[in-house]
């Protein structure tokens, strides 16, 4: 393996762990409640539906981090 193999892959090993890290926090930011949403879609009664698609977007966002 020559020099500028070992530099890709360094590189590959780093955005891998940069997107890991990115969907990490954007796992958080699903996870962590935002009770003025929460409250509107009480108000537009979808509260049922917002929690079921936050659901869905999580499942989405683990499956791509197994993914990755």
């Amino acid at each position: 393996m020559n020099g500028w193999s070992l530099l890709q892959e360094h590189m590959d090993d780093e955005k891998k762990q940069k997107r890991n890290d990115a969907l990490g926090l954007i796992i958080e930011s699903v996870l962590q409640p935002d009770h003025k949403l929460r409250q509107c879609a009480h108000n537009q009664k979808c509260y049922n539906e917002l929690m079921e698609v936050r659901e869905e977007v999580l499942e989405y966002l683990n499956q791509r981090r197994k993914d990755d």
